[in-house]
């Protein structure tokens, strides 16, 4: 735990200190706990389930884990909500401490079932494709899709599903992303399991965009939205991916109006950030630049309070493509620089790459949409106008 720990990169150990949460006690805990004999580890367990009800808080406790079909049946069980817990320690990018502790957390508790051992080796898998290693993600993977069938869980087996086709996007296999998403999301939709069913949409969308078929990839996202309706994080993701789409579909109304809705919605800087973005690129394509100015301001805002540098740099250089458009190049060239210097600062190659030269970006010449994707324009247009 404690070389997890210091694997960590500094500024996300600092992070982590902030957030006032024992992570790496609890961690330590659950790993002593696991050298004991079974019948002896029930103080530790109990104080690891108090430190974390009050991280998580009433609500958060009781909701379990946002992704899973039920909720917990028992108050005092960790079931689900140490996986919520451990998705705090990723999102602050610790991925190498978050695996220590799910992995210590098997380990120490003997009471964890089939099916919840196999949720937290689907998220183990995650943590393994994030870091970079798609060898460890694919053999993980391969024992949830194994749990699945021994447990005859349909749970487990989308989830498997789901995650085989990350993997294969990863690999650049999009045939394969789109087979796997197809049967994980029939799947998560004959069983009512929506929040499974938001996710196999959403990564059957990105496969069709990565075809360039962008008008069925935003009925497939559209989908996603409707599956993720009541979960805020699940809205944002489908939106700004629906909000890109029609970006690079040549219509942007619509587009604007999925990022509208995102950032009226007071989400956190990393979906607020990227959709202030994505508004810049068609508020510039529909001509109104004061809207632009109005992203410039906001994005100037969210540095001053703190946002991530990443998402900084990415909407600075948006901005600069939407000045671009709207013939305006001296405040281009200074959204591109301030992009390019948070870039080499922080190492951000790909954002380097696309900001150390000014590139106008052409706005793509308007598709024919299908009826079914004139129906999802309508639809965002209607959800940014209640």
């Amino acid at each position: 735990m404690l070389d997890a720990y210091r694997q960590t990169q500094p500024e996300v150990r600092d992070t982590l200190d902030m957030e006032g949460a024992q992570w790496v006690r609890v961690g330590a805990l659950l790993e002593n706990s696991s050298l004991l004999p079974a019948d002896q580890r029930d103080a530790h367990l109990d104080v690891v389930l108090e430190s974390v009800r009050a991280t998580l808080g009433p609500e958060r406790w009781a909701e379990g884990h946002r992704m899973d079909p039920v909720r917990p049946a028992a108050d005092w069980s960790l079931e689900g909500r140490f996986r919520t817990y451990c998705e705090i320690v990723e999102e602050t990018g610790a991925l190498e401490l978050a695996d220590a502790m799910l992995a210590a957390y098997l380990a120490a508790d003997p009471t964890v079932g089939a099916l919840e051992r196999g949720r937290v080796e689907a998220v183990r898998a995650r943590l393994a494709w994030k870091s970079g290693d798609l060898d460890a993600a694919t053999e993980r993977y391969r024992r949830v899709a194994a749990a699945a069938r021994r447990e005859r869980s349909d749970e487990l087996k989308a989830r498997a599903l789901i995650g085989q086709s990350i993997v294969a996007r990863h690999r650049g296999n999009y045939p394969r992303v789109r087979e796997l998403a197809a049967r994980a999301a029939a799947i998560a939709e004959r069983r009512g399991m929506t929040r499974l069913a938001a996710t196999a949409c959403q990564t059957l969308t990105v496969g069709f965009a990565v075809a360039k078929d962008f008008g069925t990839a935003v009925i497939h996202g559209w989908r996603a939205y409707l599956h993720g309706v009541g979960d805020p994080i699940m809205e944002a993701e489908a939106l700004q991916i629906i909000g890109q789409l029609f970006l690079d579909m040549g219509h942007p109304e619509p587009a604007a109006a999925a990022f509208r809705v995102i950032i009226s919605r007071g989400l956190t800087d990393r979906f607020l950030v990227p959709s202030l973005g994505g508004l810049a690129v068609a508020a510039s394509r529909m001509g109104t630049p004061d809207v632009v100015r109005w992203v410039e301001d906001t994005v100037d805002a969210r540095v001053r309070a703190g946002a991530t540098p990443y998402v900084i740099a990415t909407a600075r250089l948006e901005l600069a493509i939407a000045w671009d458009e709207l013939g305006v190049p001296a405040r281009a060239d200074a959204a591109r620089r301030s992009a390019l210097a948070i870039a080499r600062e922080h190492r951000f190659h790909e954002i380097a790459h696309h900001a150390a030269e000014r590139q106008v970006v052409a706005a793509p010449v308007p598709e024919t949409l299908s009826t079914n994707a004139e129906e999802v324009a309508d639809a965002v247009l209607h959800l940014a106008a209640v």
